[in-house]
C-alpha cells in the first residue's frame, strides 16, 4: 500500500488519494504491521506478527522480542525484559490487527465431513495448537532440510529419502518435510508410501491444504487405490473444482471408461480460472486413448500456440504425446523428434527417453538406443532410471542390453555413480 505514494513523493508528483502513506521519513509514519503464516502452516511452528513503530520493533512470538531498529538495525539485542511497558503498549496495538488462523476443525460442515471420512479431522493434537516452536529457536533445522531437499533436485533419491525419514521421525510437526517426502517417493515409484507422506501432511497442517489432497489423489492413482483417489476428487469439488475433474478424469482413463475421462477432463477444462496447459494436455491424452489421433495433434498444436501467445514457455508432456502419437500414426522421424524436444525442455522426463530409444531400436540403430539411456542416466542418475533402461530392454526382449543396465544399476547402488 505504501510503493506508490512512496515513488510519487520521490518523484514529486501529487497523486491520487490512498490507503497507504509515503515511506519517506519512516519515523514519521503511522505504525506497519507485518506476519509470516509460513512457520505455522508449513513448519508447524509458530506464527510471527510484529509492529514497527520506529524506532522500536516488537516481534510477536512465544517468547516476544523488542529492539531498537536505531541503535540496533541487526536485532542483536533484545529490549522486552528492560523496556516492558512500550514492549506491553506495542502489544495492545499490535493484537488489534492480527487475524487467528481458522482451525481446520472450523471449515463447512460439508467438507469437514468428508475429511473425517478419510481420518483427516479427528486428531487436531498432532496439529500442535499451544506450546509451538518458536521460529527462532527452531531455524537451525533449516539448512539441515535445505540438504535434504538439494539431495532430491540432484537425482540422489536413496540418501534423500534416508534423511527425510530421519527428520520426520525427529520432527514431525514440520509439514514441509512430508510434502518432501512424498515428492521423492514418489519419484522412485513407491506411490502407497507417497501416498501416506501427502496424507500425514495433510493431517498435520493446521488449515484445508487443497494442494496436499490433489497430490494424495495424484499417488493414489498411480498405485491403483482408485477409490480413495476418488474420494480425495470429490473434497476437491468445492474449492478447486478444475483440480477435482482432473483427478475423477485420471481416474476414469485408469479403469478405460474413456466416455467418462473426456467428460471429466473437459469439465476440467470449463472450470479453470484461466488457461493451464495441463489441462489440455490431458484431453488430448484422452483422446489418444480413443483413438482419435488427428484430434489429438490439434489439441496439441493449438496448446502450444496457446502457451507460446501466452509466454508459458514449453509444456510439458506436450512433445512427449506429440511424439507418441506420431509413433502410433507410423510417422517415425516426426515422432523421434518430438521425443526430442521433449527431453530437451524437461531432461528429467524418463518415459520420453524411454520412447525414443525404443523407436532407435525398431529401425535398427542400437548404439543410438543405448546412447539415450546413457544421456539419461546422465542428466539424472538415480536407480528408477537404471531400472526404466532395463525394463525397457527387456520389453523389446533385448535380454543382454536388459542384463548389461541390470549390472549398471548394481553398481550405481554401491558407488552411486
Amino acid at each position: 500500500a505504501d510503493i506508490a505514494p512512496t515513488i510519487l513523493g520521490i518523484l514529486g508528483i501529487d497523486g491520487p488519494k490512498m490507503s497507504g502513506s509515503s515511506l519517506l521519513g519512516l519515523n514519521a509514519v503511522r505504525p506497519l504491521y507485518a506476519e509470516t503464516m509460513y512457520p505455522r502452516i508449513q513448519l508447524g511452528w509458530s506464527e510471527l506478527t510484529s509492529v514497527i513503530e520506529y524506532p522500536h520493533q516488537l516481534i510477536e512470538s512465544p517468547r516476544p522480542e523488542l529492539y531498537d531498529l536505531s541503535q540496533d538495525p541487526g536485532e542483536k539485542n533484545d529490549l522486552a525484559a528492560t523496556e516492558r511497558r512500550k514492549a506491553a503498549s506495542m502489544r495492545k496495538w499490535l493484537e488489534g490487527q492480527q487475524t487467528p488462523l481458522r482451525p481446520l476443525e472450523e471449515v463447512d460442515a460439508e467438507t469437514a465431513a468428508k475429511l473425517t471420512a478419510l481420518g483427516y479431522i479427528g486428531s487436531p493434537a498432532t496439529r500442535g495448537g499451544a506450546n509451538l516452536p518458536n521460529p527462532r529457536d527452531a531455524i537451525q533445522l533449516l539448512p539441515q532440510m535445505q540438504e535434504a531437499f538439494k539431495l532430491h533436485a540432484e537425482g540422489r533419491q536413496t540418501a534423500a529419502l534416508a534423511a527425510l525419514k530421519k527428520m520426520t521421525a525427529e520432527h514431525p510437526e514440520m509439514i514441509e518435510l512430508w510434502v518432501k517426502l512424498g515428492e521423492v517417493y514418489e519419484a522412485v515409484g513407491m506411490f502407497r508410501e507417497s501416498a501416506g507422506a501427502y496424507q500425514e501432511a495433510i493431517r498435520r497442517t493446521p488449515v484445508f491444504a487443497p494442494e496436499y489432497v490433489f497430490s494424495a489423489g495424484e499417488v493414489l492413482i498411480k498405485g491403483g487405490d482408485l477409490a480413495k483417489a476418488g474420494q480425495h476428487a470429490t473434497l476437491l469439488m468445492k474449492e478447486q473444482p478444475a483440480n477435482g475433474h482432473e483427478l475423477r478424469a485420471r481416474i476414469a482413463l485408469a479403469r478405460n471408461d474413456l466416455k467418462n475421462a473426456e467428460a471429466e477432463a473437459q469439465l476440467s477444462i470449463d472450470s479453470a480460472r484461466k488457461f493451464e496447459p495441463k489441462r489440455q494436455i490431458l484431453m488430448a491424452e484422452v483422446l489418444q486413448r480413443q483413438g482419435r489421433l488427428g484430434e489429438t495433434l490439434r489439441v496439441l498444436d493449438s496448446t502450444e500456440a496457446k502457451a507460446k501467445s501466452e509466454r508459458q514457455g514449453a509444456v510439458y508432456r506436450l512433445d512427449f504425446l506429440r511424439g507418441d502419437t506420431l509413433a502410433r500414426m507410423n510417422r517415425f522421424e516426426e515422432a523421434q523428434a518430438g521425443y526430442r524436444r521433449e527431453i530437451a525442455s524437461f531432461p528429467a522426463n524418463g518415459q520420453a527417453y524411454a520412447n525414443l530409444a525404443v523407436l532407435y531400436m525398431i529401425g535398427g540403430r542400437p548404439r543410438d538406443a543405448e546412447k539415450v539411456f546413457e544421456d539419461l542416466v546422465a542428466a539424472n542418475p538415480s536407480e528408477v532410471n537404471y531400472l526404466l533402461a532395463v525394463r525397457t530392454f527387456e520389453a523389446v526382449e533385448d535380454l543382454a542390453g536388459a542384463q548389461e543396465w541390470r549390472r549398471r544399476m548394481q553398481q550405481h547402488r554401491r558407488t552411486g555413480a
